[in-house]
């Protein structure tokens, strides 16, 4: 076994660009300091000795559903879904900042609607949220002691995991999807952190909410980050493309956020 026990079993599996970065924020600074793993992806946490994980309470990050087998710990798991549309304008504008993405170099001078049509992009786009919640292709076990981990491959292995689930058939990817939906503690959407939150407090002692606590800031409204015109054309592209995750997202909303 490449880990020992845990104190404590908690996964907020943060599908990119849904406020994940806040939520994690939130988690940090309820929790003892030092007990929440830095890795938020497989990259950083493959560059972590396996005694070293075993010293976390908790882990918030990239990892999908994997991240339990990888540990072979039973994780108590959230997670937070968004508006479709929104993440995938959060998503563009993200690739372009980051100077690290892997895609950075190729997107950087592309338009919105040139980013959405171009096939090469679709990994970060067509039901992106749903394959976040099927096992990845990749046996993260097998591979971590033969990883290369030299600093030019830095990210690669996150998006290569993302992009290998993109392979996945839909009808697959949407059955999968639902039955771990099923197995998750806490599930909310973007729009409605509160709730989220709330339900996070309840159902984890180490999460319980103080008197006082508001939701962090960056989490109010959440729009894309910079403003992009889209084309009617390429607005019905992404709906067509992120069916699965709007049925996800609407069933969320519907049964799952109260």
């Amino acid at each position: 076994m490449l880990f020992s026990r845990f104190k404590l079993n908690f996964y907020f599996l943060h599908i990119p660009k849904t406020a994940g970065s806040s939520v994690s924020r939130w988690i940090a600074e309820r929790i003892e300091p030092h007990s929440l793993c830095p890795a938020k992806n497989w990259d950083h946490l493959m560059r972590i000795k396996p005694e070293d994980v075993a010293h976390f309470r908790a882990f918030a990050g990239h990892f999908g559903i994997d991240l339990s087998e990888f540990l072979d710990q039973k994780l108590s798991t959230a997670t937070v879904f968004r508006d479709p549309v929104a993440r995938t304008i959060s998503h563009y504008n993200h690739v372009r900042r980051d100077t690290n993405h892997p895609y950075h170099n190729y997107v950087k001078f592309q338009s919105f609607d040139n980013f959405v049509v171009d096939p090469i992009n679709r990994p970060m786009i067509e039901n992106f949220q749903a394959r976040y919640l099927v096992r990845s292709p990749i046996d993260f076990r097998k591979y971590f002691k033969a990883l290369d981990k030299s600093p030019g491959k830095l990210s690669m292995l996150s998006t290569t995991s993302e992009d290998s689930r993109y392979l996945l058939d839909d009808g697959y990817v949407l059955d999968e999807a639902y039955r771990t939906l099923k197995g998750l503690g806490v599930v909310g959407t973007t729009e409605k952190l509160g709730n989220f939150f709330k339900k996070l407090s309840q159902k984890i002692d180490f999460l319980r909410r103080q008197e006082g606590d508001d939701i962090p800031y960056d989490n109010r409204a959440m729009p894309g980050q910079e403003i992009v015109e889209i084309k009617s054309s390429t607005l019905n592209l992404i709906r067509d493309l992120t069916k699965l995750d709007q049925e996800l997202y609407d069933y969320i909303d519907r049964k799952l956020v109260v």
